[in-house]
């Protein structure tokens, strides 16, 4: 037998390169960049949305940035309904008075403390949170956020729940 240093690597399947990758590397390596290109993006409308001609929101949370938001996004003569934890949320934007109106109801038979709205504008501005405000069962109570001087074409709007910042 040889006592020679580069019998070994080649008798094990070593005898590579110094910068070739084995193809498993490889593939992981496409793996994980095909997977990262398929993330979704939060602009995109949900197939329930205004656009698809129901304007309807969903409940809860939808992979959205803040709890409770839908991650629908209206244009400026839709109404967004949506429902969270058995508030409904109607708003829409009045670009007469440069301002957003609409109501938030408790369909519970309880009481639901701390109840905000919050709107994400296109270009980037938040409008609110609202005060806090505790609904009794079956209140409903007017919603008003001013967008005075605001560019915007599409928005989101959302209820925020107890004392968090949810």
């Amino acid at each position: 037998m040889r006592n020679d240093q580069t019998a070994a690597p080649a008798r094990f399947g070593l005898n590579r390169t110094p910068f070739a990758a084995p193809p498993c590397a490889i593939l992981v390596v496409l793996l994980s960049v095909g997977l990262m290109a398929c993330g979704e993006s939060p602009t995109v409308p949900e197939a329930h949305g205004p656009e698809s001609g129901n304007e309807s929101g969903s409940e809860g949370s939808s992979g959205s940035g803040e709890p409770g938001e839908s991650g629908t996004q209206y244009g400026l003569a839709d109404t967004a309904r949506e429902t969270r934890s058995g508030v409904d949320l109607v708003m829409q934007y009045d670009a007469a008075a440069q301002a957003f109106a609409g109501t938030v109801t408790n369909t519970t038979a309880v009481a639901i403390a701390n109840v905000r709205v919050e709107i994400h504008l296109s270009n980037g501005v938040e409008l609110g949170p609202t005060a806090r405000v505790t609904l009794n069962a079956g209140q409903t109570n007017p919603v008003q956020l001013a967008a005075a001087g605001q560019s915007f074409t599409r928005w989101s709007v959302h209820v925020e729940l107890g004392s968090g910042s949810n």
